[in-house]
């Protein structure tokens, strides 16, 4: 494809029936002789992490049009809505309320589940005081509870399921509250937590929020 010296090529899911390991090496090897070459190449994909490892620019299509257009990492950290933070990685979508940050120097916090977050620059609430806000897994810490009295800066939960992946979990949280949206957690080092072991959690940095339909 490249004897011909194209302006661009067309890679329509070409590594789609590739297993694990293959793929990340053939992709790795294909993107090495593109940008070699000079050859801007499109890439067509449902793989989200072959989309961010190997992207310049991700373009992200709903409907038939293009909602976001920008590099991976902004894409990741600032999705333009709710549904494409949903669709670009796991996501913790939380109701939460605005509030004036504790902090004399200013600023929003999101009242929510998690306690009190910092909403991160770039965020447009719109001037709404009802936000989803967006938590991503790798934000939160969680720790086994000891049964402490209190726990400041802590939500209890129970362990709903852990699903372990060697270098990382994901842990399921249901916080204490028969209303309150299931959480996921991510942890290096592949923590292990048995179903029903209460837990404690917690959020680290800033969050997106967005105007609650």
């Amino acid at each position: 494809a490249l004897a011909i010296s194209p302006s661009i090529v067309l890679l329509d899911e070409p590594f789609a029936a590739l297993d694990a390991h293959m793929r990340a090496s053939v992709r790795a090897d294909v993107l090495k002789i593109c940008r070699a070459a000079g050859t801007t190449a499109m890439l067509v994909t449902h793989d989200q992490d072959e989309a961010l490892s190997m992207a310049d620019q991700v373009a992200v299509l709903r409907d038939g049009r293009i909602v976001q257009y920008a590099p991976p990492q902004d894409l990741y950290a600032r999705p333009a809505d709710p549904d494409l933070a949903r669709f670009v990685g796991d996501a913790n979508l939380l109701d939460g309320r605005l509030v004036e940050a504790a902090d004399p120097r200013g600023g929003l916090e999101a009242d929510t589940l998690l306690g009190r977050l910092p909403v991160a620059a770039g965020s447009n609430p719109a001037g709404s005081r009802q936000v989803t806000v967006l938590v991503r897994p790798e934000q939160l810490e969680v720790t086994a509870d000891c049964g402490a009295a209190s726990a400041p800066g802590y939500t209890r939960g129970r362990v709903v399921a852990c699903e372990y992946y060697g270098h990382d979990a994901v842990v399921r949280v249901q916080p204490d509250g028969e209303t309150a949206p299931t959480i996921i957690v991510r942890t290096a080092g592949g923590l292990q937590l048995p179903p029903g072991v209460p837990v404690l959690v917690r959020a680290h940095g800033a969050v997106l929020a967005w105007p609650r339909d």
